[in-house]
């Protein structure tokens, strides 16, 4: 229970940083790639291998890590621009229900039972999302002028987390890869850090970016964390007490958190219909989770 605990805690900490991020003119983009290369470089001590060295090695996780490594950068960089436009709350409900995704896959593509549990789950997480997103979730900010995807953030967190989740999901089952790791881990930090550095500095030659001494300290910030907040969940599915355990109360914990530190910090309100999509979604995570 200590390392669920210490799990949801980072995880909220993440959030936390992210919406501290413009109060202090940290930049997304630069902040998240030096996120990605701390966490790349703490993953490869714990494993005691370098991302180098898979290329070497070539082992089978290899394709699905860089399509993963990808999916990372954009998936955080979504999640970023949504707390600090929605909130640490709405964000982390969108990402915790897009376990909906990842149980559709189960059962189509694994062709898992369609238990009681999972009838009543789905559609709640559905019901969760569409009281959420269609009750005009207050922004913290306004959208700029021709920035009409910022309306779309919720609906792409939840997407990027469900896709992220599906496929490291499959290359468990599938024996690809097992749990635990850390140098599929750091593969993937690594992909997602030099795809973030690839295109930032693209941004820099067209004079469409800067670089500055803020970006580091909030790359790091949030990198610990980052790291742990992996770690610490790992740790949680190796104490005995089952994924069945662990990964609702984990999504539970991390949305309830999320919405009081969120009121006690950042004053974010959730509205009557917010508040039942609240309940719904964890519901829905509880339903398909122990089905």
């Amino acid at each position: 229970m200590f390392y669920i605990i210490l799990t949801i805690i980072f995880n909220v900490i993440l959030a936390v940083v992210f919406r501290f991020y413009k109060e202090f003119d940290v930049q997304n983009l630069p902040a998240i790639v030096v996120n990605y290369f701390v966490c790349a470089t703490i993953a490869s001590l714990v494993a005691g291998t370098t991302p180098l060295d898979s290329y070497v090695d070539r082992p089978e996780w290899l394709l699905q890590a860089h399509l993963i490594g990808f999916l990372f950068i954009g998936g955080f960089l979504v999640v970023a621009y949504t707390i600090q436009f929605y909130g640490v709350g709405v964000t982390a409900v969108f990402q915790k229900v897009s376990l909906v995704v990842t149980a559709l896959f189960a059962i189509f593509y694994f062709s898992e039972a369609l238990s009681v549990l999972k009838l009543i789950g789905i559609p709640l997480a559905l019901f969760s999302i569409i009281l959420i997103q269609g009750g005009g979730t207050k922004l913290i900010k306004t959208i700029p002028s021709k920035q009409w995807w910022i309306a779309l953030l919720p609906l792409l967190t939840f997407s990027f987390n469900g896709i992220i989740d599906t496929l490291l999901f499959f290359v468990e089952r599938t024996g690809i890869v097992q749990g635990g790791d850390f140098a599929f881990i750091a593969f993937i930090f690594s992909v997602a850090g030099l795809v973030g550095l690839f295109y930032f500095l693209i941004q820099v030659i067209r004079n469409k970016a800067r670089f500055t001494w803020k970006d580091v300290v909030g790359g790091v910030a949030l990198g610990v964390p980052n790291f742990f907040s992996i770690h610490f969940f790992l740790l949680a599915l190796g104490t005995g007490l089952g994924g069945s355990v662990v990964v609702p109360l984990n999504n539970v914990g991390i949305i309830l958190l999320s919405a009081v530190v969120g009121y006690l910090i950042f004053q974010e309100l959730f509205t009557t219909r917010k508040t039942v999509g609240l309940v719904a979604a964890i519901l829905a995570i509880l339903f398909l989770s122990l089905s």
